[in-house]
């Protein structure tokens, strides 16, 4: 897993969700979201801003005070500048706060990501951005893409990646017995090593 080098404990969330909206938020998102939150991880999604406050700076705050950052790479990720924005935050807070980042690549080859090829690379190009910001994009997308992550193609259905997910989120930060039960299903009686072996594949 991606992490960077500082130390914090001004911790808010254990996870914040990047992620597109229109590709993910009813589906994986909501899923993932539901799960975490329901295990007592506590789970930023943009529908938690307070109505009446500034977007950016609170979308910062959260991102800031995040020990984990999720970033949902999907298919149209990269046609939303807001969402390239908040990954660069996210980024720049792993090098400042000892943050951990992970990737996970819904509906999306993660090479497309890493070298922001076909459709991927497509969008991104699309975008109004000056030449200096298209570069730090394509910079942050790249650094993101090439940590270990989970490819949601080798799973058979999202319930599957939700529990891998939550396992690893619970078993390496929240530190508590694995429970036996849960309203999502998270696994169990999975081993951590299975995780990191899928993890690995993408390395």
């Amino acid at each position: 897993m991606g992490s960077c080098s500082s130390n914090s404990t001004h911790w808010i969330y254990d996870v914040f969700l990047s992620f597109r909206g229109e590709d993910t938020r009813k589906s994986l998102v909501a899923d993932l979201y539901v799960a975490l939150s329901n295990k007592g991880i506590l789970t930023f999604m943009d529908d938690e801003l307070p109505r009446g406050m500034g977007i950016k700076p609170e979308l910062e705050r959260a991102i800031e005070g995040s020990r984990i950052s999720i970033v949902i790479f999907s298919k149209n990720y990269s046609s939303s500048s807001w969402c390239l924005n908040e990954l660069l935050k996210i980024m720049d807070c792993c090098a400042t706060y000892n943050q951990v980042i992970v990737p996970v690549f819904y509906d999306v080859d993660p090479s497309d990501v890493r070298h922001q090829k076909g459709r991927f690379g497509e969008h991104l190009d699309a975008l109004d951005a000056t030449p200096d910001m298209l570069s730090k994009w394509k910079t942050v997308l790249t650094k993101a893409a090439n940590i270990s992550g989970w490819d949601a193609s080798i799973f058979s259905q999202d319930y599957d990646l939700v529990d891998h997910i939550g396992y690893w989120v619970w078993g390496d930060w929240v530190k508590q017995p694995w429970p036996k039960s849960s309203t999502i299903g998270f696994m169990a009686d999975s081993s951590i090593d299975v995780s990191l072996k899928i993890l690995e594949k993408l390395v």
